[in-house]
């Protein structure tokens, strides 16, 4: 029954007067149904329950639809008889859809847990330097308190290259950046958080690996500002190809011999 007042007023003061119709959505003449209890997909139908003693049963979210269909109970909402909730559903009348202060509830069916990603197969391609300007690897990053090279692997993929690093450390790329190279197999020596058993990098160190049956890993070669790559080149045939001037680092970088070498107009690198 839906109710609707009407005021009158009577020697300055109001008083409500309440008049009530038969609810559209029940029909007088209209036997109860029988309540329906098809599977709705991944829920399952709890029966028929009260409202809560103080407000709604169900207060995460509220959803009103003239075309309504089926789809933590609080204080005071208990099961009721299934006949009390007997209004048909306004887009589909064979389904129930609760009544007045009771609803038709239903309960998400448990699911399994996602399967944890299976890393692609990885090859190890040793120890090395981070870039002379920022990452080695620069596609992504990721640190975990509990990292393994599998979970490196798994964060990493779609891309071809990953590599570890400071114990925690994972990064990811298609390419290794400027400056990268190859390093002793001593400069990573970092357990990895999660397993002790790994290495995960050093000090600005990576335990480089490439996805798949393992691929060459290429350097790039560094082109300092200023300069341009001409290639690889002999020495001269009685002598060096340069002679300007000698610089020898323990340490050396193709930035530092840059640096060395701004006076003049060409540049290298040997041995």
């Amino acid at each position: 029954m839906i109710s609707h007042p009407a005021f009158i007023a009577t020697f300055g003061l109001s008083f409500i007067s309440t008049f009530a119709h038969a609810s559209p959505l029940q029909p007088r003449d209209r036997p109860p149904r029988i309540l329906d209890t098809r599977a709705v997909p991944d829920y399952t139908s709890k029966g028929c329950y009260t409202e809560a003693t103080k407000g709604r049963a169900l207060t995460g979210n509220a959803y009103f639809d003239s075309l309504m269909t089926v789809e933590n109970l609080n204080e005071g909402s208990v099961p009721a008889s299934e006949d009390s909730c007997s209004f048909n559903c306004p887009g589909n009348p064979d389904e129930k859809c609760g009544a007045g202060n009771r609803l038709n509830v239903y309960e998400r069916l448990a699911t399994a847990p996602p399967p944890t990603p299976t890393p692609s197969t990885y090859t190890s391609e040793g120890c090395y330097t981070e870039a002379t300007r920022g990452r080695a690897l620069s596609g992504k990053t990721y640190y975990d308190d509990a990292m393994t090279t599998a979970k490196c692997a798994s964060a990493c993929t779609g891309f071809d290259l990953f590599g570890l690093e400071y114990y925690r450390e994972c990064y990811c790329g298609n390419k290794l950046q400027p400056g990268s190279v190859s390093a002793p197999s001593n400069e990573c020596y970092h357990p990895c958080t999660g397993d002790k058993n790994e290495i995960c990098g050093g000090d600005n160190r990576l335990n480089l690996y490439t996805f798949g049956s393992g691929t060459t890993v290429t350097p790039p070669v560094s082109t300092p500002k200023d300069y341009t790559f001409d290639g690889c080149f002999t020495e001269a045939t009685s002598g060096r190809a340069l002679t300007g001037s000698v610089y020898y680092d323990n340490a050396m970088t193709v930035e530092k011999c840059a640096a060395v070498c701004k006076a003049f107009t060409l540049f290298g690198l040997e041995y």
